[in-house]
């Protein structure tokens, strides 16, 4: 029985995203849909790896100002 969808959100490294492809790959053998999502400035090195995989669609999460921003949203999130 396939699932609707599925989102991805792993460490946003590009070593991470290279690990990962096979995990995402998989997942949309299981799912309908993947939504993948990556910082601004890895869209595309995730777009070149999930470009001939249909249903792996890359959202842009973006990447803080500063780490002070970072961590404001942290615990705005807890």
């Amino acid at each position: 029985m396939k699932r609707r969808a599925i989102v991805v959100n792993h460490n946003t490294g590009l070593g991470d995203l290279i690990v990962m492809n096979g995990c995402v790959n998989y997942l949309s053998t299981v799912y309908d849909k993947v939504f993948f999502v990556t910082w601004d400035t890895r869209v595309a090195h995730a777009e070149f790896v999930y470009q001939h995989n249909d249903k792996v669609e890359v959202y842009v999460k973006p990447r803080p100002a500063s780490t002070r921003q970072a961590w404001l949203r942290i615990q705005a999130a807890h």
